[in-house]
């Protein structure tokens, strides 16, 4: 199962199953199951979409719900060298597909 945190009192998931009112509350809330955020409490986040979620109907926001390595690679690869033109990647039109 992936590492453990060491604190887990200082993680976005274990703030958003405080505001939610506990762990059968938030999983009510984003429809999954209690185990499944007892992992994510364990683990110290959750995947990007559930991040998405519970940022929607919680309030807390998705940098702190997702993994921090994740997070790192992100940031670098969306922004150019001076940090402020966002980087967007080239979409394939109809062209390149024949």
């Amino acid at each position: 199962m992936g590492d453990i945190v060491a604190n887990i009192f200082e993680t976005g998931i274990y703030k958003a199953v405080e505001k939610a009112g506990g762990v059968s509350a938030m999983a009510k809330a984003i429809n999954v199951s209690r185990q499944v955020v007892y992992i994510w409490l364990r683990r110290g986040y959750a995947p990007p979409i559930r991040a998405i979620q519970i940022e929607e109907v919680l309030g807390v926001p998705r940098v702190d719900l997702m993994d921090p390595v994740l997070l790192r690679g992100s940031l670098a690869e969306a922004t150019r060298a001076n940090g402020t033109v966002p980087y967007r990647p080239r979409v394939p039109d109809a062209d390149d597909l024949v």
